[in-house]
């Protein structure tokens, strides 16, 4: 049996929400994966991003995500912001225009 790889839960909460969309084409933690995201983004590591701030890409998608006035907000962020006092990190959240634009910041470690 081979092992499957993993993407970053955080990678696959911010997938998820985009699952929740009917709108938008599937994506979820599976092989099928593989074509929008390359090894390094699929590990859990935190090489790329030692500082003591999280950087969430997200895709503003109603009504899970609204950004009015640069500030996002909506149930995936209010999700977020229950999940991040159990972290020790702080959020940024980084706002892409397209799921693919999203997806290729998580390849190039500009989001975590």
């Amino acid at each position: 049996m081979q092992p499957v790889a993993r993407i970053s839960w955080i990678t696959a909460l911010i997938l998820g929400c985009q699952v929740l969309s009917p709108t938008l084409p599937v994506l979820s933690a599976s092989p099928s994966a593989d074509r929008f995201l390359d090894s390094s983004a699929k590990e859990t590591t935190r090489t790329t991003n030692q500082s003591s701030v999280l950087r969430v890409g997200i895709k503003p998608i109603e009504p899970f995500v609204f950004v009015t006035d640069a500030q996002p907000y909506g149930y995936s962020i209010d999700l977020w912001q229950a999940i991040e006092p159990h972290l020790d990190q702080s959020t940024q959240f980084v706002a892409y225009d397209s799921v693919p634009e999203l997806l290729a910041a998580i390849r190039e470690g500009q989001v975590d």
